[in-house]
């Protein structure tokens, strides 16, 4: 009799079908999305959707045209099943706003007019990403006929770029081989760099790796070979948070936290959303009530607790403080994205939950980098908490409701 195993996979695939079932729970009710849950999703080449789509699926086939934002994750397991198989998404169709998608088996032939957000086990892109890329995967490949015109991170195991990258490339990994032409600066951090002959970089190439890098002179490198100063003084490789046990790791808890988000911005959208713009208008203001409201809880649960029939009310403060702090990192999350996305106010939910992913991202990372983390945490947390404070005064007026996604 054959044993069973739990795998990285299954466990991976039992995650996505946990967020699927809380994406079409909760985005249904996005005025202006649409929301599906099907085995197999096709849309042929003359077929097109309008609105901004949330999609779970067992395989996805896209070779239409996508008219706004697309939000899918593609799994072969349920919540109850092993989920052995692979999921598999093919996106052979254009795409005029926002990709974030989710598959086992992931491959991009067609054309992202805006960002695209991709996590696979194996990815590969042979098609054009206009705007900015986060790609992350065990694999991930960009063929040659693959083109990133905006800035991009890759995360993987196993990196390969062969393509066309015409702003700066970010690689964090185990392995990176690059083939192709970078018009910006390459940055590399992982234990084997390669470059192949014929490889071009406008820009500057600076790595971190344990062994100095050589390249080959058929390798034309226009800007300045820079290799960071703790390699260069021979040290060990300074894999700190970006290790990719702590990668994965920070990646788990990523994930629990945009659920979080998406569940708690979908119930109370307008509060939120005034909360992330007091955050990114008045910083400070929001900084200084986030410490004193914490300061109040813990003070609170402190004098509670000299009596006995105050222990409860400490514990219910201190549990208040912590679930207030949480939730205090998906309002700076979604200031922070705000502003790197460059966009005045959001659009829509779907643009609020998108600009809290990309700013969470940053935060979580960000917290990882030694000697900036424990700030990152503490300004992001208490920011957040004091925004939420400022906007449960009574009487104070909330923006009005988010209209429909375009």
């Amino acid at each position: 009799m054959k044993k069973r195993r739990f795998s990285t996979a299954a466990g991976h695939s039992g995650l996505a079908a946990l967020c699927a079932a809380a994406l079409l729970g909760l985005c249904p009710a996005a005025r202006g999305d649409s929301a599906l849950q099907t085995n197999s999703f096709v849309l042929a080449e003359d077929g097109s959707v309008g609105g901004a789509l949330w999609l779970a699926a067992k395989s996805v086939d896209v070779r239409g045209t996508m008219r706004d934002d697309f939000f899918f994750i593609a799994t072969q397991s349920s919540l109850v099943d092993g989920g052995e198989a692979g999921s598999k998404a093919l996106l052979a169709g254009t795409f005029e706003n926002d990709v974030w998608g989710f598959a086992e088996d992931l491959e991009l032939s067609g054309t992202v007019f805006d960002h695209a957000r991709l996590f696979a086990q194996a990815l590969s892109v042979s098609g054009t990403i206009h705007n900015g890329a986060l790609l992350a995967g065990t694999t991930v490949t960009i063929a040659t006929n693959g083109c990133l015109g905006g800035p991009a991170i890759i995360l993987g195991e196993a990196m390969i770029c062969e393509g066309r990258c015409e702003d700066d490339v970010t690689f964090i990994g185990m392995s990176a081989t690059l083939s192709g032409l970078f018009l910006g600066d390459v940055r590399i951090t992982a234990g084997e760099i390669v470059l192949l002959p014929g490889t071009e970089i406008a820009g500057d190439l600076v790595y971190a790796s344990p062994s100095e890098l050589i390249l080959d002179r058929n390798v034309v490198l226009h800007g300045s070979l820079v290799r960071s100063a703790r390699e260069a003084a021979g040290g060990k490789p300074d894999a700190g948070p970006l290790a990719m046990s702590n990668l994965l790791a920070e990646s788990w808890l990523y994930c629990g936290a945009l659920l979080t988000a998406l569940v708690f911005l979908r119930l109370f959208t307008r509060p939120s959303a005034a909360a992330a713009l007091d955050v990114r208008r008045a910083f400070w203001k929001c900084l200084l009530a986030g410490f004193v409201g914490i300061a109040m809880l813990v003070l609170t649960a402190v004098f509670a607790a000299f009596s006995v029939i105050g222990i409860q009310l400490a514990g219910v403060c201190l549990a208040a403080a912590w679930i207030l702090l949480y939730l205090g990192k998906i309002f700076s999350g979604a200031a922070l994205g705000l502003a790197v996305l460059r966009r005045p106010a959001f659009g829509s939910f779907g643009g609020l939950f998108g600009a809290c992913a990309a700013g969470m991202l940053l935060l979580y990372l960000g917290a990882n980098v030694p000697g900036l983390g424990l700030f990152v945490q503490a300004f992001s947390t208490l920011a957040g908490l004091g925004a939420l404070i400022l906007n449960l005064v009574p009487g104070r007026n909330l923006p009005p409701p988010l209209p429909p996604a375009a």
